[in-house]
């Protein structure tokens, strides 16, 4: 049986907003992804003019706040990664777009543990009246 032949990948281009990670966080990085087609870009500034270029040439962008004006120059962009809990400002900047971006959005933050057990824990504060009660204490009800 003759042997397939091997297809070189285009690197999938995931920018960093951000260029505040650790020595160790970008080795992990670099160590993890050494196999697959990635290329890590982490700006060594993070201004618009600096960061305009490496968003144009972007697949993933990966970062907390992003402005419209600089979305406007994602335009092969395939997905956006947020370390950080909800994207509601993200599908605004994107909706505010001449030609709105339609890749999806992840939340890529390990602290789903902990979000989840606050929202159990107000849950439980919205059943039990706690406001109510705390309102009322504080008036001397």
């Amino acid at each position: 049986m003759s042997e397939q032949p091997k297809h070189k990948l285009t690197p999938v281009k995931v920018v960093f907003l951000y260029n505040t990670l650790s020595p160790r966080v970008i080795s992990h990085l670099e160590n993890a992804f050494r196999e697959y087609p990635v290329e890590l870009i982490i700006p060594k500034k993070t201004d618009f003019e600096s960061m305009c270029p490496l968003v144009a040439q972007a697949d993933i962008l990966l970062g907390w706040k992003c402005s419209a004006e600089l979305l406007a120059h994602a335009r092969k962009l395939r997905l956006y990664i947020t370390p950080y809990t909800g994207v509601s400002y993200l599908v605004k900047a994107f909706n505010e777009l001449e030609v709105p971006l339609t890749c999806p959005i992840v939340n890529a933050h390990g602290a789903a543990d902990l979000i989840a057990q606050h929202a159990v824990a107000l849950l439980f504060g919205i059943l039990n009246h706690l406001i109510v009660h705390h309102r009322e204490m504080t008036e001397g009800k």
